[in-house]
């Protein structure tokens, strides 16, 4: 049995895709919404994450280069 390939991840072995990870600072940067609030949307919807982990992501973006 074969399986489609995920999208592409922002770390080798990573959890979360490059576009979480712009999705993530496009709302930091752009929607001034800060990362805490960021969690508790995305708790809301299901998805169980900490402040810790989307500044991780943004930062492996950063780096991305």
């Amino acid at each position: 049995m074969e399986t489609a390939l995920g999208p592409p991840k922002l770390q080798p072995g990573g959890r979360y895709s490059v576009d979480f990870a712009v999705e993530v600072a496009v709302a930091k940067y752009l929607d001034h919404m800060p990362l805490e609030w960021q969690v508790r949307i995305m708790q809301r919807e299901g998805l169980v994450v900490d402040s810790q982990t989307l500044w991780d992501q943004i930062d492996a973006l950063a780096w991305m280069g």
